[in-house]
Order: C-alpha cells, then sequence, then structure tokens
C-alpha cells in the first residue's frame, strides 16, 4: 500500500555525518582490499548522486579509471529506468580482467544497480564486479549477482518498515535520509511519485 511521504519522515544528514560515514565504508574497503589482495582498476560512479562517493573513493584509492554510468528513474508518464550517458571510452590501459568497483550514495530497490551491473558485463565481460554504497536501505537485496562484495557505510530505515528493535540492533539510521546537497522537496515529489506508481 502506498503512501505520501512529508518532511515529518525525512532526516537530514549534515556534511559531516556523511564524512563519517564515507571513512566507514572506505575502511571496510581497506579492510577488504588487504585481507584479500584485491586492488580495484576502474571506479564506476553512477551518476548523479555516486559521484560524490566514487570521486572520494577513487582519490583515497589513487585509482585514475573512471567509467560513470548514469540512470534515472522517469514516473511521467509511467515509471521508467532511462540510462542517460553514453558508454565512455577509458584511455588507460586496463587489466585484462578488472576489478571494478561501482559507487553509489544511496541503494533502495537495486535496481539502478542491477541495470549498471549489466551495462558494465557488456563492456568488460571478465571483470569481477564490487558494489560499495555509503547507505543501504533497509530491505533491499543484501547482494547482487555478479557482484563480489557488497559493501556499505551504514543502513537506513527509509522505506519506514524496521520495527523499533530492528532499528536499535542494527543500528539503523532512521526515516528518509535526505544528504547533504539534496532538497527535501525534490527527493520527495521524487519518492512519492515513484511509490505511488509502484
Amino acid at each position: 500500500m502506498s503512501r505520501k511521504f512529508t518532511d515529518k519522515d525525512t532526516n537530514p544528514m549534515s556534511y559531516e555525518e556523511f564524512g563519517k560515514v564515507v571513512n566507514k565504508l572506505i575502511k571496510k574497503l581497506e579492510d577488504y582490499s588487504k585481507a584479500k589482495g584485491v586492488n580495484f582498476d576502474i571506479v564506476a560512479p553512477l551518476l548523479r548522486s555516486g559521484g560524490v562517493p566514487g570521486s572520494i573513493i577513487s582519490i583515497h584509492f589513487q585509482i585514475t579509471r573512471i567509467f560513470p554510468i548514469q540512470f534515472k528513474w522517469f514516473y511521467n508518464p509511467k515509471l521508467e529506468l532511462r540510462k542517460l550517458l553514453s558508454i565512455p571510452k577509458i584511455l588507460q590501459n586496463i587489466p585484462k580482467n578488472p576489478n571494478i568497483l561501482i559507487c553509489e550514495t544511496n541503494t533502495g530497490t537495486g535496481e539502478t544497480a542491477k541495470a549498471a551491473i549489466k551495462l558494465i558485463r557488456k563492456q568488460f565481460p571478465k571483470c569481477k564486479l564490487y558494489y560499495a554504497t555509503v547507505a543501504k536501505v533497509f530491505g533491499s537485496p543484501n547482494r547482487f549477482k555478479e557482484i563480489e562484495e557488497y559493501f556499505y557505510g551504514i543502513q537506513t530505515d527509509e522505506n519506514l518498515i524496521a520495527s523499533k528493535i530492528q532499528i536499535k540492533e542494527l543500528n539503523l539510521r532512521k526515516k528518509i535520509t535526505i544528504f547533504p546537497w539534496e532538497s527535501v522537496k525534490h527527493e520527495l515529489d521524487d519518492i512519492n511519485a515513484v511509490s505511488l506508481e509502484r
């Protein structure tokens, strides 16, 4: 059953908090990289918002191969996920079987992630894919097919479905996260339009 979300359902995140969560995500990536001996060769940010952590992560790990991907949900006249950016050509040498880190800010249904995985796999058939998101929405997929490892900085209760016990035990960030560069109005307009379409 769909409902209309209001600003009372939102929980704005400050730049300071965002920085702490991204640092937590980077630590997970570093620990995994050291433990498994994995070096990320390419960062694939899911634009627009995924460009923020994608840039931070690529600079931190000194990765210069960037493969930007842009999808956007449209909901007029019908709900549709569209690709908005043509596939770029990376002008640097690329390993034969590259390790590609997909970067996103907020992962809900996972539909955008699945579309990105399909697109990257078409371009780099023998690559190994990894997925890093700043925030993972509670109740969203815990894994994606063809992803070696899924990393997140924080879990949120954006769908407002977690019990009080789950919120406490899983340390979920309450309500709909509005990232520092986002507008409450624009985010709610999108969320409500998509919610009513589903």
